[in-house]
């Protein structure tokens, strides 16, 4: 109900389908709205995933719980980057890489094809089953291992979604990073999807915003659509080239990792596509790169 305000003379709350409210420009009034809940199998499932984690955080020991605390202060990062000034808990922590395991296993593409150059990998990580429960102790850094030993960094070039035929191309150079200033003599002869600092198997997840509203203004929600989980390539035939593209096919029709967010897009839209590496076995992030794309 709509109440009157006796010192500002002024309207707030709602009546007869108008809502009365202010903002910095004055006081307006709107069409009442009713939020809706959709429930869409996607949101569900994210719902579910939320309230298992949590719980579980809860049924946690305070020892626990402490370790948690001490990596949210010092090795946890979020998608979207540590806000300078911001504290974050130890629960924050557990439940966003919980949370992000969760989605990834349930996102996790069951064939894509990926290549170095002309040679094809013919095996993947398995993703880790259940709640991490014991915190990481050690850094992600989000580069990779070269069979040569040098750390191999990566960038994101390109991107290409065809709405039509549902296909999610996405490429990464990947450069050796092992000293000397020579690139060339740098490259190891073929990568391995381990991270360079804690070992563990590096996949990938892949991220679509909402479509860009107008030329020229950046998209909002960057990173509001999980596309899909690469699980980490263990085995590689024949040797290196420097770019690694992946081509993720699936049917919209079809409830595989790519249904049904990559439906929302259509041909013509501009949307931000984001690619992160995953450490597959503790849910730490780092971000690869991002590209403004149009949907073709």
């Amino acid at each position: 109900m709509a109440k009157l305000s006796v010192l500002l003379g002024e309207l707030s709350g709602s009546v007869a389908g108008l809502t009365f409210s202010r903002n910095k420009s004055g006081q307006y009034v709107r069409q009442r709205v009713t939020p809706t809940d959709a429930k869409s199998e996607a949101q569900m499932r994210v719902r579910a995933a939320f309230s298992q984690v949590s719980g579980a955080f809860h049924a946690m020991t305070p020892t626990q719980k402490s370790a948690w605390n001490a990596f949210a202060t010092s090795l946890f990062y979020p998608i979207g980057g540590r806000v300078v000034g911001t504290t974050y808990s130890g629960q924050q922590a557990f439940v966003s890489l919980n949370q992000r395991l969760l989605n990834a296993q349930q996102m996790a593409v069951g064939t894509p094809v990926i290549s170095i150059g002309g040679e094809t990998s013919d095996d993947f990580a398995v993703w880790p089953l259940g709640i991490l429960e014991t915190a990481p102790t050690e850094n992600f850094a989000g580069t990779l291992t070269g069979s040569g030993g040098a750390s191999v960094a990566m960038e994101m070039i390109s991107g290409v979604y065809s709405a039509s035929s549902g296909v999610l191309q996405v490429g990464i150079s990947m450069m050796g990073t092992g000293g000397g200033g020579d690139p060339v003599a740098e490259q190891p002869t073929r990568p391995n999807f381990v991270d360079s600092s804690n070992g563990n198997p590096v996949g990938f997840l892949l991220y679509g915003s909402d479509p860009v509203e107008q030329l020229g203004l950046a998209p909002r929600n960057i990173y509001k659509n999980l596309l899909g989980a690469v699980p980490a390539p263990t085995v590689w035939d024949g040797a290196y080239a420097a770019t690694n593209t992946f081509t993720i096919q699936g049917d919209v029709n079809t409830p595989n990792g790519l249904h049904p967010r990559k439906s929302w897009y259509a041909a013509g839209q501009t949307i931000r596509l984001s690619v992160f590496a995953l450490d597959v076995t503790t849910g730490q992030t780092k971000l690869v790169g991002s590209k403004d794309i149009s949907v073709s």
